[in-house]
């Protein structure tokens, strides 16, 4: 008798915890992949990553992931794009962001952006220097978020892999 109580208070708690804290509420694209070749060590990248949720979600974190020592990270932060007026920022140097505008629009902490599943008007950047030439890669990004009173993670494998000359 107490085995079946202990194994059924052990489902009870582990369906409990999942509704919880594990909510699915993100559309994960399948995995894509980006080539940046046009960087010198020590120059600031940067590169777009956009989310579709399935109900209105509250993001509290983010990080990338499959990151080598051969980058150091700035930051992630979110870009309100109907403030901004212009499209995501996909991917390249410091120069291009400035070039396009990018550099006016204000960096929101990434716990600032909430989205929502009628169509989101956020997106999030990461602010990455290459430390190494030669070829270096990120696996992806993985956002961490709440929707009421739940909580989950999603990981998407958006790889990029810079070729720095020195």
């Amino acid at each position: 008798m107490t085995i079946a109580a202990v194994a059924a208070l052990s489902v009870a708690g582990w369906l409990i915890h999942s509704y919880f804290y594990d909510a699915s509420f993100m559309q994960v694209p399948p995995p894509s992949s980006v080539e940046a070749n046009t960087c010198t060590t020590g120059e600031t990248l940067y590169f777009g990553y956009a989310f579709t949720p399935s109900r209105d979600v509250r993001l509290t974190g983010a990080e990338l992931i499959g990151i080598s020592d051969a980058f150091t990270v700035e930051g992630i932060y979110g870009i309100n794009q109907a403030e901004s007026h212009k499209p995501m920022f996909g991917g390249g140097t410091q120069q291009s962001w400035d070039r396009y505008g990018y550099s006016n629009d204000h960096l929101y902490p990434v716990s600032a952006v909430d989205l929502n599943a009628s169509g989101t008007n956020w997106w999030l950047v990461a602010k990455i220097v290459p430390r190494q030439a030669g070829k270096q890669a990120i696996d992806g990004i993985r956002v961490h978020y709440t929707a009421g009173g739940r909580s989950g993670s999603a990981v998407y494998n958006e790889k990029i892999v810079t070729n720095c000359a020195k």
